[in-house]
């Protein structure tokens, strides 16, 4: 996971080679790779925060490719999807419903995805 956080496409890539698995969850919200791909990386330049620019498009790609289940839910019952819509990641929501992403499932608080 801290490979998808870090936007290191090659990284993921090198361990879905070696047969990582790619749907494994953290213990803390109980999220996957997929979940982490809407997170918004940021960094510091100049002593300011700046975002990544990086939309987690082609990480997320390659999780699906290598078999990552599209519609898991974490502790609050969010989806990928949800997670990309809160954060505006356009491409990538448009991947998810590409891929099929169910826009029906409700979180813990009743939202879904639209």
């Amino acid at each position: 996971m801290q490979a998808v956080r870090s936007d290191r496409l090659d990284l993921v890539q090198e361990l879905i080679k070696r047969h990582a698995d790619v749907n494994v969850r953290n213990a803390y919200r109980n999220s996957t790779a997929l979940m982490m791909c809407s997170q918004t990386a940021s960094h510091f330049v100049d002593g300011q925060v700046a975002t990544n620019d990086s939309d987690g498009v082609a990480i997320a790609q390659a999780l699906i490719k290598a078999g990552a289940k599209i519609d898991f839910q974490d502790k609050d019952g969010e989806t990928a999807l949800m997670r990309a819509v809160a954060n505006q990641k356009v491409p990538l929501v448009q991947v998810l419903v590409g891929a099929n992403a169910n826009r029906d499932i409700r979180n813990n608080e009743g939202q879904t995805a639209e």
